[in-house]
Order: C-alpha cells, then sequence, then structure tokens
C-alpha cells in the first residue's frame, strides 16, 4: 500500500466544485518515477511523475537560485534605469528611444518579480509531484484532505 504524496490531489473541474483524487504512491529512494492515478470523477487515467526526497530538495534549491536571480536582476535594472535617467537629464537628451528602453526595462522588472514570486512560493512549497503526458482537464490542487496508510 502506497502513502499520500505531500498534500496535492488530481483536481477534475467541474462548475464549481473539484473532485480530489489522492495520490497513494510509494515515493522512489532516488531519482524519479511515473505512475498512473485514476481520476475518481470521471475513471480517466492521470500520468504523474513522482520525485524522491534529495530530489524534491534539488529542486527546491533550483527554485531559491531562481527567486535569488530574479532580484538581481530587478536591482541591476534598477540601477541602470536610475543612471541613465540621470545621464538623460544631465545631457538634455529629448530622443524617445531612452525612453523606450527604459519603458522596456520596467516591463522586464515587472515579468523577474513575477517570477520572482512563483520561485519563492515553489521553493518553499515544491513536493515533488507532477503531471505529465497529456492532463487535459486535470490539475494538482492543494488538499488539506490526507490518506493514511
Amino acid at each position: 500500500m502506497g502513502s499520500t504524496i505531500g498534500h496535492r490531489s488530481i483536481a477534475h473541474p467541474r462548475s464549481e466544485d473539484y473532485v480530489l483524487s489522492p495520490i497513494l504512491e510509494v515515493r522512489p529512494d532516488t531519482g524519479l518515477a511515473d505512475t498512473v492515478v485514476e481520476c475518481e470523477y470521471c475513471g480517466q487515467k492521470v500520468q504523474c511523475r513522482l520525485y524522491s526526497v534529495a530530489e524534491t530538495q534539488r529542486l527546491r534549491a533550483r527554485w531559491r537560485r531562481t527567486a535569488t536571480l530574479c532580484i538581481a536582476a530587478i536591482i541591476v535594472g534598477l540601477v541602470v534605469d536610475v543612471a541613465a535617467v540621470a545621464a538623460m537629464y544631465g545631457k538634455g537628451v529629448t530622443s524617445e528611444l531612452p525612453g523606450f528602453l527604459i519603458a522596456l526595462s520596467v516591463v522586464a522588472m515587472t515579468l523577474c518579480f513575477l517570477m520572482f514570486q512563483r520561485a519563492r512560493r515553489l521553493a518553499a512549497s515544491d513536493d515533488g509531484v507532477r503531471l505529465t503526458g497529456s492532463p487535459g482537464k486535470h490539475q494538482l490542487r492543494w488538499s488539506p484532505i490526507m490518506v493514511s496508510d
């Protein structure tokens, strides 16, 4: 008999509600393992990939590095923008190109911030479970329900 992996379940959306299918599999000792879970709502087979504890820790570390790089990119972008604005006002530049480049860097920093938010969340909560193949309308949802062995 397997054990529930993390706090996630296969969810099948229908109108406003979800039917949860807990993932009851044994986590591999090393690397990863593919498994198939049957959706309790529609009976469709959903392919999942389970990562070992060590691999899950590496995934979390990778997300932490991504979050750190995103913050570094935002800081560099802010410094470059401030320097560009100071140079424009100092020289009296009236071209539209510097303004366009600053606006482009603001968009890039916004995208970095959104990626930072996602990476920070995944660094704290990634449990090493992924849907693979073509999940259709299925998705992973956090579930407060834990099925015991």
